[in-house]
């Protein structure tokens, strides 16, 4: 008997990562980085320590922690409201599932502050019984 339902965030709830992926590359092109496909998709489904990890490999400067501070300042002014982006066959089969008395959870490798702030702006933060983040983790996907 099915007692719940886990969703993933980036890609089922909201279309993020399209705009994450661009912003990164607008990022790297700031240090005349031409980010590979390759490359840029060694960020999907992972946490951004994960991430940074791997493009401060790339880049060589500052730390990763630095080079990430840098760029939630960059993408603070380049990121589309979680309201704008929100897949609408989402709130669609949340509507028809509403009756079966189900158990709901989020789980991402986005950060928390970036999880909490998807449910806020959407209105979504009575659906989900459980939230998880991939920074909770010490290893993420894809292991």
């Amino acid at each position: 008997m099915l007692k719940g339902i886990i969703f993933d965030m980036d890609g089922v709830i909201v279309n993020s990562e399209v705009s994450y992926l661009a912003n990164v590359k607008k990022f790297m092109k700031k240090y005349n980085y031409d980010i590979s496909f390759k490359e840029l998709m060694y960020a999907i489904g992972r946490s951004d320590r994960q991430i940074w990890k791997y493009f401060y490999g790339l880049l060589k400067q500052k730390t990763p922690n630095k080079l990430y501070l840098e760029f939630l300042d960059f993408e603070a002014k380049h990121l589309p409201s979680y309201k704008e982006i929100v897949i609408p066959e989402f709130e669609k089969l949340i509507c028809r599932l509403k009756d079966l008395n189900l158990k709901y959870a989020l789980a991402s490798s986005s950060p928390m502050r970036r999880i909490n702030e998807m449910l806020a702006l959407n209105n979504f933060e009575k659906i989900f019984d459980y939230k998880v983040t991939g920074e909770a983790f010490k290893v993420s996907k894809p292991n």
